[in-house]
């Protein structure tokens, strides 16, 4: 559909009864995720590209959403989640954040700050970057693999570097509690 050079996640959504795709988009010089849907999975058009989410003025400009890392649930397939890789083009380092959506389009940053940071001093302080497929582990947790290395993104690319140097750790959260809402004062919330 069009030039997209890195993680694109594709499913069926059975509710639509269309397939749906996330990749990186580049517009106005910065890096963001877009949305593209078809009914066959043969034939995808740039008319359907719509943009659904950018790194906002708060992150600075030199901050690009780099990979969507795009989720369901485990065994909720309503539930969609991004864990999108925020990238500092200055810093050459990286932060992962949570994104939710109801229905897969409109898509908003759960608060409380990023879930995973590069490790001061350790094998991921400057470049992490999140897979896809958030996963049941042993029952009373869900996970999901995260990269890192301890040098910026752009540090030599040359493939026994990156074989050294890359390294992968389980992210895990305790079952239905990868997020929370709390109220300093009264309050309510529906889901």
């Amino acid at each position: 559909t069009h030039k997209g050079d890195s993680d694109t996640a594709v499913y069926y959504d059975v509710r639509l009864e269309k397939y749906v795709m996330y990749q990186r988009l580049l517009r106005e010089s910065r890096r963001m995720i877009c949305r593209i849907e078809t009914e066959d999975f043969r034939h995808w058009s740039n008319e359907t590209i719509i943009p659904v989410f950018s790194a906002g003025l708060e992150e600075g400009l030199a901050t690009d959403v780099y990979l969507s890392s795009y989720t369901q649930y485990p065994e909720l397939p309503d539930y969609h989640l991004m864990f999108p890789t925020f990238y500092n083009r200055y810093t050459q380092e990286s932060k992962i954040k949570l994104l939710s959506s109801i229905e897969g389009i409109h898509w908003k940053e759960v608060p409380g700050g990023p879930v995973i940071e590069p490790e001061k001093d350790g094998w991921d302080s400057a470049w992490i970057t999140c897979s896809k497929n958030l996963v049941p582990m042993d029952g009373s947790r869900i996970g999901i693999i995260y990269y890192g290395t301890p040098y910026p993104h752009k540090y030599p690319r040359w493939n026994h570097v990156r074989a050294e140097l890359t390294k992968a750790a389980w992210a895990c959260w305790e079952k239905d509690r990868l997020c929370a809402v709390s109220a300093d004062e009264d309050g309510g919330f529906c889901t």
